[in-house]
């Protein structure tokens, strides 16, 4: 019972490669992890605080990347060029491939490099207050994240 008796699984043995394709065929690709290979947990925690809020607006889905945008992604050491956003700023309605990291390793190196960019649910990260105690949820498990970027994509579509 469920989803896979009604929805087509599909396979691949090469991922980024898949990513890619789907990439240039219009695709938005946005991976989803707690740690981005060589970035901190600030740069891509699922649940972690941004660096600075964006709008999708400033995506450039035609591979076209910005000095600026280039020397912050290589900084992240995400490959460059991928832009981190909250995952109220995404919008719905656009082709997107979603690509989960694993609980234990989070994304590859070279499927994070063939993502258009990162989506992080916003209201994460642990909070300190002023009596010491601690507030938050410093990160999910992958099926949650899952679900709720899902729910995301699948009720906004009727927005």
């Amino acid at each position: 019972a469920g989803a896979l008796e009604f929805t087509t699984v599909y396979s691949t043995s090469n991922l980024p490669r898949l990513l890619n394709n789907a990439r240039d065929d219009g695709w938005r690709v946005l991976g989803a992890a707690a740690d981005v290979p060589g970035g901190g947990k600030e740069s891509s925690g699922v649940v972690a605080p941004r660096r600075a809020a964006r709008r999708e607006s400033d995506w450039d889905l035609e591979g076209d990347v910005s000095d600026e945008d280039e020397a912050a992604g290589a900084a992240e050491g995400t490959g460059g060029g991928q832009r981190h956003f909250d995952l109220d700023e995404v919008d719905p309605s656009s082709p997107t491939v979603l690509v989960l990291g694993s609980e234990g390793r989070g994304l590859r190196a070279l499927v994070a490099r063939s993502c258009t960019g990162f989506v992080g649910i916003p209201g994460g990260g642990v909070a300190s207050s002023g009596d010491g105690t601690q507030s938050g949820v410093d990160s999910l498990n992958v099926s949650v994240t899952g679900g709720i970027l899902l729910w995301h994509f699948v009720s906004g579509r009727d927005r």
